[in-house]
């Protein structure tokens, strides 16, 4: 990753002005520590300072922060074109001003029932699902999203399956009439969930939760749009099928992903449970070994954080509610608990990465000994091939760098890209 110049001329700006003193903490704190204290000393009605600080934002690589903010200027001047054209080009509402959205979509706190704009079911139906939009949802303040594909709510039980998420601070979202639909037809569905509150309120998108009783939408959300959907849990009562690939546990069988999306999974959380040998005759079979398979799948995808559970005997739940694994079938808190848990593990992870970044552009014009540092702060920080690149930019400033070249040889070889599968063009 390339770092333009001129962050490194303004570090050594800022240290010769100080008499080479290093710059206030202040300068030196993340990011998004930055954009926090500048977006907590915005004034109410203050669309330039808001258009500002979302510039800054996407030149700091915040980009859903500077999405808000932009629909914030929007909401404040439904005319400020610059604002619209920002904000589609991050991937917002397209020839729409945020805050607009459809007359229809509901705009008050409770549940709700809402009809979808252009998807249909098998039988020609508009898709539709259940809403419930928490007391103080507003634009200027992202919430997350939980997308729970529920057995509950397609037997027209949402209020139940509602009930069970009552500890989420955020959107619930529940698809009704969507049985035997495709994987694309049900990732579809759930972009246009986000996308439809995000042209309304306002979603944090970096904390959004699929939940499913089939690994199935799991696997769909997460490998394919990994840039959106980033958490999934599954307590499966269908275990590892796929629709239209039953076989899909042959590696040979397995999507070969590289570039963008694979790095995306990197950050990917999963986590799923299998069910029983005994559950019920349509769905025996799941052993440690399948489960040892599931966790190989992801692992070979790319995704870091990939928990398997495999129950060799099912515990016998009520039907149809269909928690099939979890103590209790408290689902929904297990579920909680853990992306909680996961979401401020990626906090701790991004803050690593803005320190990383601030200190890549303080080097980036700096010689061997510079780059050296930054690949040793990398390694202590597990981030191997960040170290890779620094110990290697070390080497291209001084070919001659002993320390260099040991350090980088002591590093795990890089991963290679998986190989085609036997007869893929």
């Amino acid at each position: 990753m390339r770092y333009a110049t001129r962050w490194a001329a303004a570090w050594v700006a800022l240290l010769a002005s100080a008499g080479g003193v290093a710059p206030p903490i202040e300068a030196q704190d993340p990011p998004r520590a930055q954009y926090e204290r500048r977006r907590d000393a915005l004034q109410d009605g203050d669309v330039v300072g808001r258009y500002q600080l979302a510039r800054w934002c996407e030149e700091q690589g915040l980009r859903d922060e500077a999405r808000a903010l932009y629909a914030q200027v929007l909401e404040l001047d439904p005319r400020h074109s610059r604002a619209r054209q920002c904000l589609e080009a991050l991937g917002g509402a397209p020839g729409a001003a945020q805050g607009e959205g459809d007359p229809a979509f509901p705009r008050t706190p409770g549940r709700h029932e809402v009809q979808g704009k252009g998807i249909v079911d098998h039988g020609g139906r508009p898709v539709r699902y259940w809403l419930q939009i928490p007391d103080g949802a507003s634009r200027a303040r992202p919430l997350p999203l939980l997308i729970c594909w529920s057995f509950n709510t397609q037997e027209g039980r949402a209020a139940v399956e509602l009930d069970h998420w009552s500890g989420f601070e955020g959107f619930i979202a529940s698809p009704i009439n969507v049985s035997g639909g495709t994987l694309d037809y049900n990732i579809s569905i759930s972009v246009e969930i986000v996308e439809n509150l995000d042209r309304v309120f306002a979603v944090d998108r970096r904390r959004i939760l699929v939940t499913d009783w089939r690994t199935t939408w799991v696997y769909s959300h997460l490998v394919a749009r990994p840039d959106l959907f980033r958490f999934g849990y599954s307590d499966s009562t269908l275990g590892y099928r796929i629709p239209n690939r039953p076989d899909w546990m042959e590696e040979s069988q397995w999507p070969r992903l590289d570039g963008e999306r694979r790095s995306q999974l990197r950050d990917v959380h999963v986590r799923m449970k299998l069910t029983g040998e005994d559950y019920k005759q349509a769905d025996r079979g799941y052993n440690p070994a399948q489960a040892a398979g599931v966790r190989r799948f992801w692992e070979g995808m790319g995704v870091r954080d990939a928990t398997v559970e495999c129950y060799p005997k099912g515990r016998n739940f009520p039907q149809p509610d269909y928690n099939c694994i979890s103590p209790g079938g408290d689902f929904a808190s297990e579920a909680l608990a853990w992306f909680r848990e996961k979401v401020r593990e990626d906090e701790r992870v991004q803050q690593v990465r803005d320190d990383y970044r601030r200190r890549r552009e303080a080097v980036a014009d700096g010689g061997a000994s510079a780059f050296l540092r930054l690949g040793q702060w990398c390694q202590t920080q597990g981030m191997i091939e960040e170290a890779r690149e620094a110990f290697t930019s070390a080497l291209a400033a001084d070919p001659d760098n002993r320390n260099a070249r040991r350090a980088l040889d002591r590093l795990p070889p890089a991963p290679s890209a998986p190989a085609a599968p036997p007869g893929a063009r």
